[in-house]
């Protein structure tokens, strides 16, 4: 099984959410991504979260991690975090994607994968 980390990256001045826009893939969904040797769950959510979005974040609490398969048949277990947008990163990524704010309300309806949407919406009481 292959180990990813991710966050729900909340932005508390506005209560938005922030997803990527991902056009290699045209679709969107969480930060996210694989680790890298000797990276713990958190350091790598938060440097994917950097990478992918383009912001600085701080990890709040643990959220119930989501497990899937991907269509190359890889077994994947998501640890996700939520965490708080702290503002722009100062370094550009080598590989950035477009981060899309998008109010609470409306994630699971822009969200581009069904088990994305179903995971949201059985965690969305925990961030409001």
């Amino acid at each position: 099984m292959t180990i990813k980390a991710g966050t729900i990256l909340y932005n508390q001045e506005n209560s938005l959410i922030g997803l990527v826009f991902r056009e290699k893939h045209k679709d969107i969904s969480f930060p996210k991504g694989h680790l890298e040797d000797n990276e713990s769950l958190e350091d790598a959510a938060v440097r994917e979260t950097r990478e992918e979005t383009g912001r600085d974040c701080k990890l709040v609490k643990r959220l119930d991690s989501l497990f899937y398969t991907t269509k190359k048949g890889e077994d994947v277990e998501l640890a996700m975090f939520l965490a708080m947008d702290l503002g722009p990163y100062n370094e550009v990524s080598p590989d950035p994607e477009i981060c899309v704010w998008v109010d609470i309300e409306n994630v699971s309806k822009i969200l581009s994968y069904d088990n994305l949407k179903e995971y949201f919406l059985s965690i969305k009481e925990q961030i409001k």
